[in-house]
């Protein structure tokens, strides 16, 4: 069957016969009876932890120690001296990059296939994402792209450690450093990462990370702000806190980005799982790519001397089996009829985010078309080739502890049986 074939045929109510073998799409019989829910794995710890908050009647950041307490706990973990806790991994993005006073005229690079909160993040601050795209072999950005990136209006560079990789954190710093720009590290999917020894939240001048239930440890919501800079991190604290220094000494424009003393009690108890949470995330990556070696996809191997977190296992498939959007659709269609719990999480790179490409955040274009520019902001829908090519053709399969092994394995059988039959 030809996959003009293939594709006309997803189009039908019910396949014209069923054959033995035939996809779950096409009225075979599944490889999974059902989907499996993805959930936070939590215990009594997290119900003491939470329990004792609730008891004293002091719900927040500003009248319970819970949150000063993850902190120090955090940055310990982390190699860092200091920790911010914020109610988000985008706020703790936007704090970051308002300390260190960027703002209407600056650029700062981003790569191009992340989370859009990366880019939208300095968007917030008036300022403009600049995309360098990615490195083919990592996804991650590439120090190369940085490097032709910059001009005299970067003022930061935000490198994201893809699905739980560090980027190549010593070649990004050394490219920054010959301009004095300072790297923040989106780590928000990479807690317990580690680059050469060093774990993700101690690689860069700040970096940030979230605690939504997704991410390899969770506090329902909430992110936090690392760094060995005592003036930045006191900086991100007034930040966080309406700008404000002292009661009602407002010293600043800030926001209202305290992390719930709730938030932080779940945190506290998940911080101590994080090692084991990592182990299971491990040992489902090492299965994937096992089992998926002898497959027509690419793999993302860590480097050596890099650890990743394995946030997520991506694989993506060859242009032959994937010619267009259209396939990927219907690729990912036949996936989840099997019940496989896969995902296509960043379709597209950000450069082609309509709002961002339009230049339309906020009225009259700003801050694209910001007096304080030379020029306007000017974006290419095709200027990050690497990343346009790999979102296209690239799922992720989960890794988190709540899915057992078995589903691990459902997940390989499903993709098997459904490559073979459109790539037969």
């Amino acid at each position: 069957m030809s996959k003009k074939d293939k594709k006309q045929k997803a189009g039908e109510e019910k396949p014209i016969s069923v054959k033995s073998g035939d996809l779950a799409l096409y009225g075979g019989v599944p490889v999974r009876r059902d989907m499996p829910e993805q959930r936070v794995v939590t215990g009594e710890d997290e119900i003491k932890q939470v329990v004792r908050v609730v008891r004293s009647g002091r719900l927040t950041s500003l009248s319970h120690g819970v949150v000063e307490k993850f902190e120090k706990k955090f940055a310990a973990w982390c190699g860092a001296k200091y920790a911010v806790a914020v109610n988000s991994g985008t706020a703790a993005l936007h704090v970051a990059l308002a300390a260190l006073d960027i703002g209407p005229g600056d650029e700062v690079i981003v790569p191009p296939y992340t989370f859009i909160a990366t880019a939208s993040a300095v968007i917030q601050q008036n300022a403009v994402p600049v995309f360098a795209d990615i490195d083919p072999a990592t996804l991650n950005i590439s120090p190369q792209a940085v490097a032709a990136k910059i001009t005299p209006r970067t003022k930061a560079v935000v490198p994201v450690h893809l699905f739980g990789l560090p980027a190549d954190m010593a070649a990004i710093n050394e490219v920054a450093g010959k301009h004095g720009i300072p790297v923040i590290e989106d780590a928000c999917q990479a807690h317990g990462a580690a680059y050469h020894g060093d774990r993700a939240g101690a690689l860069g001048r700040m970096a940030c990370f979230s605690f939504q239930e997704s991410k390899n440890m969770a506090a329902g919501e909430g992110g936090m702000i690392t760094t060995n800079d005592k003036q930045l991190a006191r900086q991100c604290r007034i930040i966080r806190h309406i700008g404000m220094a002292a009661k009602y000494e407002y010293v600043t424009l800030g926001y209202n980005y305290r992390m719930p003393a709730l938030s932080a009690a779940v945190g506290l108890a998940q911080l101590k799982k994080l090692k084991a949470f990592n182990r299971h995330r491990a040992a489902l990556a090492e299965f994937y790519a096992k089992k998926l070696a002898d497959l027509p996809v690419t793999l993302y191997p860590a480097p050596e001397g890099v650890t990743s977190a394995n946030h997520l296992f991506p694989v993506t498939f060859p242009r032959e089996l994937v010619p267009d959007r259209e396939f990927m659709l219907l690729l990912v269609r036949a996936l989840h009829a099997e019940n496989a719990p896969v995902w296509w999480v960043y379709p597209a790179p950000l450069n082609q985010v309509q709002f961002i490409r339009e230049q339309t955040a906020y009225a009259r274009q700003c801050p694209f078309a910001c007096p304080l520019r030379e020029e306007p902001a000017a974006y290419d829908a095709h200027e990050c080739p690497a990343a346009e090519d790999i979102a296209g053709r690239t799922l992720v399969l989960p890794t988190a502890p709540c899915y057992p092994l078995s589903v691990a394995r459902d997940t390989v059988a499903a993709l098997r049986k459904v490559t073979a039959y459109f790539s037969g």
